[in-house]
């Protein structure tokens, strides 16, 4: 009874100091010891290969960056399982130069669609969040070097 009181307590604690529920993506930016604000940071969601050449696969899949040009790649493998059965699919690689923005989320999202066979089609797309939430863009793989050289001239501005 007095063990299961101070467990309670400690999570009263801890909701009231805006710590349960909130776990902080993994940080991908110098210095991260000194925490920055999420609002000064973007998130990036999903499948993650790497991340400005960074090999980030077994690091999760929720990152903090600065704000800026970044360069992300997605797993060279995905795939799902639940109670109505599994999938997986080998991607062939794709970059994308993302212009990331204080506040924003940058999230993949994948769907698979089965025919009868069991062969299907996957889909993905990568989307700009602005911090409301609501979507403000779709980002497509790089389409050639000007993407990148674009991305990177943007980045400098912060």
């Amino acid at each position: 009874m007095i063990k299961r009181a101070l467990i309670l307590t400690a999570l009263l604690v801890l909701a009231a100091y805006g710590c349960v529920g909130q776990v902080r993506a993994v940080p991908l930016y110098p210095n991260y010891e000194q925490q920055l604000a999420p609002d000064k940071l973007a998130t990036l969601q999903g499948p993650i290969g790497t991340v400005d050449g960074q090999n980030v696969e077994a690091m999760g899949a929720s990152f903090e960056l600065l704000p800026g040009c970044h360069l992300v790649t997605l797993r060279s493998k995905i795939g799902e399982g639940n109670e109505r059965g599994t999938w997986s699919a080998d991607l062939h690689p794709m970059l994308f130069a993302f212009r990331m923005k204080p506040g924003y989320l940058y999230a993949f999202e994948y769907h698979a669609d089965f025919g009868s066979a069991g062969h299907g089609q996957l889909f993905i797309v990568a989307r700009e969040l602005d911090a409301g939430g609501a979507t403000v863009a779709l980002v497509l793989p790089s389409r050639d070097g000007r993407d990148i050289d674009e991305c990177r001239s943007w980045g400098q501005a912060y």
